[in-house]
């Protein structure tokens, strides 16, 4: 299991959910949790700022990228 898909579930999202937060297809955010994507920058900010919300404390990137 990837990192970004670990604290994907802990903290509670879906991928649905994640794609819709990202405004992309739910298909092309399982190709990029599945590493077969490249993830831009501005992406993993959003996604870093929603999981440190979501969980309450402040993740590190590199946890998660």
């Amino acid at each position: 299991m990837s990192n970004l898909r670990f604290y994907r579930r802990a903290a509670g999202f879906s991928k649905g959910e994640m794609a819709a937060e990202l405004r992309i297809p739910k298909a092309m955010y399982d190709l990029m949790e599945r590493g077969k994507l490249y993830i831009p920058a501005e992406d993993q900010v959003i996604i870093t700022e929603l999981i440190s919300e979501r969980l309450g404390e402040f993740i590190d990137p590199t946890e998660i990228f």
